[in-house]
C-alpha cells in the first residue's frame, strides 16, 4: 500500500512530468495551493436548468499534439466522482468546440486543430476503480501510470498510445 499524497503534491508531480513531455503544453493550471506558475485560471461558464450558475475552475488543461485535456486533480482516485461529474457535464453541454471557443475568448488556445477533446483524471493512489470514458493518469513519486479508456475516440488512439509511452517513460532526472 503506498503511503499518502496530497492535492497539491499529484499537481507537483504532474505538472512537472508534462512539462518534460515533447509535444505537451499546459494552457492553465490551478492547484488548491494557488501557486499557478504563470498559466491561468480555465474557468468554464456552468450551465445549471438552461440558466449561467457561475463557473467551473478546471485543475488544468493541457494539449498534445490534436488532442485537448481537461484535467482535474485529486489525491485518491476514490475522491473523483464529483470532478469526473463535472467533466461529463462540460464535455456533454459543450464538446470540443465549445471548449475551444471559450479558450479563445479566454486567450488561452493556440491551435486550430484540436481533433478530440479528452477528459483527464489524474490521482496519487489507485484505491477504487476507473471510469472507461477517461484518460486516468496515476501519479505518484517514482510511479507514473497511464490508462485510456475503452470509451476514449478510437480514433484518437494512436496519439494516446504516444502519450502513454511519453507520460510513463520520461526520467524523474530532471528537477523543477
Amino acid at each position: 500500500m503506498m503511503d499518502n499524497i496530497t492535492e497539491t503534491e499529484v499537481h507537483d508531480l504532474l505538472r512537472r512530468r508534462l512539462t518534460r513531455i515533447q509535444d505537451v503544453g499546459l494552457l492553465g493550471w490551478n492547484p488548491p495551493n494557488g501557486k499557478t506558475y504563470g498559466l491561468p485560471n480555465i474557468l468554464i461558464p456552468k450551465i445549471v436548468d438552461n440558466h449561467r450558475a457561475g463557473s467551473d475552475r478546471i485543475d488544468g488543461c493541457v494539449y498534445y499534439k490534436h488532442l485537448l485535456m481537461l484535467v482535474e486533480i485529486k489525491p485518491a482516485s476514490s475522491e473523483m466522482d464529483d470532478d469526473a461529474a463535472k467533466l461529463r457535464r462540460i464535455y456533454s453541454l459543450y464538446k470540443l468546440e465549445g471548449v475551444v471557443q471559450i479558450l479563445q475568448r479566454q486567450g488561452l488556445c493556440p491551435s486550430p486543430s484540436f481533433r478530440w477533446l479528452v477528459p483527464v483524471l489524474a490521482f496519487g493512489v489507485l484505491d477504487s476503480g476507473l471510469p472507461q470514458d477517461f484518460l486516468c493518469w496515476q501519479v505518484y513519486p517514482g510511479r507514473y501510470q497511464q490508462s485510456t479508456g475503452a470509451g476514449l475516440p478510437k480514433e484518437a488512439t494512436g496519439e494516446l498510445e504516444e502519450l502513454q509511452v511519453s507520460f510513463e517513460n520520461t526520467p524523474d532526472s530532471l528537477r523543477t
